[in-house]
């Protein structure tokens, strides 16, 4: 039964391969590679319907609930748990979504099965990471990211059509450890990885490549060691001069392309604190602050929230960091699922890095790595890239690994068939099949429905259609409450329960000065307005006069203290000693300490 079960499989990889490889190319051509906007979700869909059509048309349940699928269960949990605290729920859906794509990758990876379709899905990626090192040395396709709004820098550092230099960076070194047999490919990828400027990319692939160099040696010295005669050593014998001419070439190429495209060597070479090393390391804190603060439980954009804890201006709305970001978006639990399952899978992968697997652990430990501390494997073409590898390295049944199956079938076969004769055959053709369609609607759904929801749009369109402050304020709240990171509606709840509760109501308008800390405008529109209400309230209720005139009169002396930071912070942050009242700050304090005084 095994033996025909693995035949279909083999079968059925062939098809896997081309899905996936087709998957690949739309993400890298149509989809800026790194991205991961909502029109993906019809991809996944799309995944999910070749699922249900294979197993219906294998009537297997193909190849039970491994760990990596339990991983993805949890994930997927621990994102719909946090949106019963979002920060941006369409997010927290969002994420929930992209885990669901993530997985239909890794189950349409699991079919590739055997030698011959687990290289002919290496040839797809090699050739879609040739491609890419092609097109992204065209002056047009740099011209055409700028005009897309991607990252302007992809004009100094190659980014092809990814748009982001360091995404490029990881597929590319990636490719290049899963060790394509040409060597003029290896230079040209390495070439382009150098000019996409990718600090992390280019020292974590030194790191791997040199340390996988060690072990091949000692492998080679093992097998030495285990013949005896001279047939022995022509086995192991390598062609020295032809590597020694490839090395030559790459050196001097190497050499001459950072000497004339500026923008990467200038990059590779700065390791100063003030550049992004120096915010990453930032990012990290105020993630771990964030996890402190809400006590690590899942919230739907948790990231987002990192606004109440930064001490410069900064705006990312990633924390480039793998494990940060599931911290704060999946929670501890989450976090400390992923850690588990990537220990595991890690003793795995060791345990079988032979032969092919060799270079596939290498690749998966370069974008395990590469993930802790930027661009992660959530995102577009390295997500296919990541978990389509992981796919082909679990295999499709092994004995020796029972243990890692979350739903052992054979063990509860018997029962079920004792117990519910009548349904087994139903239930073993249709069940996994009936689960695929429904995640694929799921998605296909989503991917035509999110793209039209904008509640901001109806929160306010509600609030202009309406004269009544007490609801348009209930509504602005139940909007915020789903998005916190729109602004302009917590100026306006500020603003109305100010207008409604006086002096009462100024912990609204400290709540808008907390999100927007570095704003000086923000500072300038609130002690104006807190000023004002003082005015309308001077003659009816002092007091509250009073209180709300202190208020807009010492609001400029906290930007003193929004300015003192220490001295890492102020070296990412030249502008501090610069960041002072204005002189209508000045103006409106002048004016509130006059009215002040002549109320009392």
């Amino acid at each position: 039964m095994t033996g025909i079960t693995l035949n279909r499989v083999n079968r059925a990889g062939d098809s896997k391969v081309r899905s996936l490889a087709f998957v690949l190319m739309v993400s890298i051509i149509f989809a800026h590679g790194v991205f991961f906007p909502e029109q993906w979700l019809l991809i996944g869909a799309g995944l999910a319907f070749l699922q249900c059509w294979g197993v219906f048309k294998l009537k297997d349940i193909s190849g039970l609930l491994s760990l990596t699928d339990g991983l993805f269960l949890a994930l997927i949990s621990c994102s719909l748990l946090g949106l019963l605290h979002p920060v941006k729920s369409s997010e927290g859906w969002m994420d929930a979504l992209r885990w669901f794509t993530l997985w239909m990758i890794y189950r349409q990876a699991r079919w590739i099965q055997g030698e011959e379709n687990q290289q002919r899905m290496l040839n797809w990626i090699q050739a879609a990471g040739i491609m890419l090192a092609v097109l992204a040395w065209l002056p047009q396709l740099s011209l055409w990211a700028k005009g897309s709004r991607l990252f302007t820098m992809g004009l100094e550092r190659l980014s092809s059509s990814v748009g982001y230099p360091n995404a490029l960076g990881v597929y590319l070194a990636a490719v290049i450890l899963l060790s394509p047999r040409l060597r003029i490919i290896q230079v040209l990828l390495f070439l382009t990885l150098l000019n996409t400027g990718s600090r992390a990319s280019l020292v974590l692939f030194l790191l791997i490549m040199t340390g996988r160099e060690i072990v091949k040696r000692r492998r080679s010295q093992q097998l030495r060691d285990s013949f005896i005669g001279i047939e022995s050593k022509s086995l192991v014998k390598k062609p020295k001069r032809e590597k020694l001419l490839f090395g030559v070439i790459s050196i001097s190429a190497s050499l001459l392309s950072l000497i004339y495209v500026k923008g990467p060597s200038q990059h590779l070479l700065d390791w100063g604190i003030r550049n992004s090393l120096g915010e990453r390391l930032l990012y990290f804190q105020d993630g771990i602050k964030l996890a402190w603060l809400y006590r690590g439980i899942p919230q739907a954009g948790g990231w987002f929230t990192f606004p109440l804890v930064q001490h410069i201006p900064y705006w990312t709305t990633d924390p480039h960091s793998l494990l940060i970001r599931v911290l704060l978006d999946q929670g501890i639990y989450g976090m400390l699922i992923l850690s588990l399952w990537a220990i595991l899978m890690m003793k795995r992968l060791i345990q079988n890095s032979k032969g092919r697997q060799f270079y596939i652990f290498g690749a998966l430990l370069f974008l395990m790595l590469h993930a802790l501390m930027d661009t992660d494997f959530l995102f577009g073409t390295l997500g296919i890239l990541f978990w389509t590898l992981i796919g082909m390295s679990v295999p499709y049944e092994d004995k020796k690994h029972k243990k890692l199956n979350l739903i052992p079938l054979k063990h509860t076969q018997n029962r079920m068939i004792k117990f519910m004769p009548e349904y087994h055959n139903v239930l073993k053709k249709f069940l996994p099949g009936a689960i695929y369609l429904f995640l694929g609607l799921l998605l296909l759904g989503a991917g035509i429905y999110l793209p039209r929801t904008d509640s901001l749009k109806v929160a306010e369109q509600e609030a202009k259609n309406t004269g009544d402050k007490q609801y348009t304020l209930s509504v602005l709240k139940k909007s915020l409450h789903n998005d916190q990171i729109q602004f302009s509606i917590r100026r306006e709840i500020a603003r109305l329960e100010l207008e409604l509760q006086g002096a009462d109501a100024l912990g609204a308008m400290e709540n808008v000065l907390a999100w927007e800390k570095f704003n000086i405008r923000t500072y300038e529109w609130a002690q104006g307005f807190v000023l004002e209400e003082a005015e309308k309230r001077r003659k009816t209720n002092p007091r509250e006069a009073d209180i709300l005139y202190q208020w807009s009169k010492e609001l400029p002396s906290r930007l003193i203290k929004v300015s003192s930071v220490n001295r890492l912070e102020r070296m990412l942050w030249p502008g501090a000693a610069n960041f002072q009242p204005s002189e209508m700050m000045r103006f409106l304090k002048s004016t509130a300490e006059e009215r002040q005084l002549t109320l009392r």
